[in-house]
């Protein structure tokens, strides 16, 4: 019966390898599987906004020293324009070496609310401007300091402004916890 069972089990786990050379990103281990399809510099947008839903909140709720050390890591890159897929990661491992167990183990349970998400609809349903314009985007920085920012639609716009401003008003209230 176990002999049956196993040479069933092994063909079956044998298929659903990934394919040879895939590479999940390294972060990936300490971040929730959810949010996987999305590019490093998406993870890292959502990483962010999830640390700031776990700020809110009184149990998870970052120290003086994480605002910092925070503040320390994204700093740099509020003057630089561009950022590579590479450099979105080794940021976003960084965030999360920061985060004690606890909050870690919630920004996970967080991350469950953003499966499926892929922004807007994901490379099929983006106009080549829009993909041209994550390849080197910088979540940091302010968008509309990019030339190609220009040849968005005005929806598309519009949510980068936003969410950036949204990302600053955090940076902000980091920055007088960490006082």
């Amino acid at each position: 019966m176990l002999a049956s069972t196993l040479g069933i089990i092994v063909p079956v786990a044998f298929y659903l390898r990934p394919p040879e050379g895939y590479r999940l990103p390294r972060f990936s281990e300490t971040i929730s599987q959810n949010v996987i399809s999305l590019t490093p510099k998406m993870q890292l947008s959502v990483m962010v906004r999830i640390i700031g839903e776990l700020d809110q909140s009184r149990p998870t709720e970052l120290n003086r020293a994480q605002a910092k050390r925070f503040l320390t890591i994204i700093k740099p890159w509020r003057t630089r324009s561009r950022m590579s897929d590479e450099e979105s990661r080794l940021i976003a491992i960084n965030l999360s070496a920061v985060l004690s167990d606890k909050q870690r183990v919630k920004m996970n349970e967080l991350y469950s609310l953003y499966e499926g998400y892929r922004g807007s609809g994901g490379p099929s349903g983006q106009s080549v401007a829009l993909q041209n314009f994550r390849q080197i985007y910088n979540p940091f920085y302010a968008p509309g300091g990019y030339k190609e920012f220009q040849s968005l639609s005005s929806e598309a716009q519009a949510r980068f402004k936003q969410r950036h401003a949204d990302r600053m008003a955090l940076l902000k209230r980091w920055k007088l916890r960490a006082r």
